[in-house]
């Protein structure tokens, strides 16, 4: 089944899209304009179901109820308002929608809604495709993979779909069964090579693998992809951070750095890209590299307590003692309920020589997890006075 969302300002895409996709609705689109949604309904999509804010910019919610009415007299259409008084509820009766879904928004009065709408049009096989479907996810969101992968295929087996392909490809490689995921994502490509978001899950598929040079073509069409089709430069950024994650799998540090540096100046306003691009150099032991990048991304937002932490590694790591402790204590300040962070101040000044501090700072984590096991051995290590190997302190 596939769904229209339309709404002007995108507020209620992502939880509309959450409640639904369990119900078995493989395919959401969306549109920010009724004329929008129009165009897609009419270019054959495929559409069942119609959920739209009643307010949207130029046409409304109700004006493209009755627009689609006529041709559509059997698809359930849903209206998302505020607070209906009784004219808007006369009207969305008069038009034939099928029901007002009142914000803020209920996920079992949504579900209960649509499976209802939609009862009459249902017969055991989509019945049984819906359960299979929401099985599936569920055991994704479970970490059940081997069970997604057996529930997406007995959903391909009811209703043939490029999107449950992908979503079983994907289900596969997490199950580390890779050779099925890879030969899967072929299929779709082969299918459709249109679909973008497939070059770059099979490339991710690759890097995981240590195939940098199949990744890095598979980039290189994405990038090429994504700019004839006029995507956002947050998929334009995330593809060129892969390249660069690939060349480090080649030992192409400079070639990585680069594609680092341009992917962040893309979308300068994207800490989280800075964050990945530094853990990526990180573990390649590329610490004074990852070190700029923890920075960018702290500029962009000073509130990471997990940004500080692992700068702070990298200083420690680097033996720089007093910058690393001056991270983890900034970090401390937004974070100060995380043990990992005692823990971490706690081997900084271990390593520093500083066994009281040491010894004070994991007396604090331990009261926050109590079976914190390498907390425990390091505070057994403190008190015996024991020192760092290699520690030159």
């Amino acid at each position: 089944m596939s769904v229209m969302l339309v709404d002007s300002v995108g507020m209620i895409t992502g939880t509309v899209t959450g409640i639904l996709q369990p119900l078995g609705f493989y395919r959401i689109h969306t549109a920010k304009s009724a004329e929008e949604a129009l165009q897609i309904i009419d270019s054959g999509k495929g559409i069942d179901l119609l959920i739209s804010t009643w307010r949207l910019k130029t046409m409304s919610g109700p004006q493209l109820v009755t627009s689609l009415r006529s041709k559509h007299k059997n698809m359930p259409m849903f209206l998302i308002v505020d607070a209906p008084d009784q004219a808007m509820r006369q009207k969305a009766e008069q038009i034939g929608v099928s029901g007002l879904l009142i914000q803020p928004l209920d996920g079992k009065k949504i579900t209960q809604a649509v499976e209802d709408a939609l009862a009459p049009f249902v017969d055991d096989d989509e019945e049984n495709y819906a359960v299979y479907m929401q099985t599936a996810r569920q055991a994704t969101h479970k970490g059940q993979y081997e069970e997604a992968v057996e529930s997406y295929r007995a959903a391909l087996a009811i209703k043939p779909s490029l999107e449950v392909s992908l979503c079983l490809a994907n289900a596969l490689r997490d199950s580390d069964r890779s050779g099925e995921a890879e030969q899967t994502y072929i299929s779709v490509i082969r299918q459709d090579s249109s679909r973008l978001q497939v070059y770059l899950d099979l490339a991710a598929l690759y890097i995981s693998q240590q195939r940098p040079n199949d990744a890095l073509r598979l980039l290189a069409y994405a990038l090429n992809m994504a700019n004839q089709l006029d995507e956002s430069k947050e998929i334009k950024a995330d593809i060129i951070l892969r390249m660069g994650e690939a060349e480090l799998l080649r030992e192409q540090i400079q070639k990585a750095l680069d594609y680092f540096e341009k992917a962040t100046d893309i979308d300068p306003k994207n800490s989280e890209l800075a964050v990945k691009a530094a853990d990526s150099l990180v573990r390649i032991g590329a610490l004074e590299e990852s070190e700029r990048f923890y920075k960018k991304a702290l500029a962009i937002n000073p509130n990471m307590a997990h940004v500080y932490n692992r700068l702070g590694i990298a200083y420690r790591q680097q033996k720089k003692f007093a910058q690393a402790l001056e991270l983890y204590t900034k970090a401390l300040e937004y974070s100060p309920d995380d043990e990992n962070l005692y823990y971490n101040i706690a081997r900084n000044m271990w390593e520093m020589g500083d066994f009281p501090g040491a010894e004070d700072f994991l007396v604090q984590g331990l009261r926050i997890k109590p079976d914190f096991g390498e907390a425990q051995q390091l505070l057994t290590a403190v008190k015996k006075g024991l020192a760092p190997v290699n520690n030159t302190h």
